[in-house]
């Protein structure tokens, strides 16, 4: 981890703990924390299913059967 990376992780967890404070308890955290956390799933599956399809696809694509055909017929 870099040094600015640090600097920006520990300012976000330090303006979490002024922000509740702050609040005096009068927000729905747990609704805001369960909202988010249900983003970062959904975030994380959509990233999944993504890498897996790119990954189904590409060997699908890489040489066809004419192109090995062709490849065939060069080198006896």
């Amino acid at each position: 981890m870099s040094i600015g990376t640090g600097i920006f992780l520990s300012a976000l967890f330090l303006g979490c703990i002024v922000l509740y404070v702050k609040s005096e308890n009068k927000a729905k955290w747990r609704k805001g924390i369960l909202f988010s956390l249900a983003g970062l799933v959904a975030a994380g599956v959509i990233v999944f299913v993504g890498f897996f399809l790119y990954d189904a696809f590409e060997k699908y694509t890489e040489t066809s059967s004419t192109e090995m055909i062709i490849s065939d017929r060069d080198h006896p």
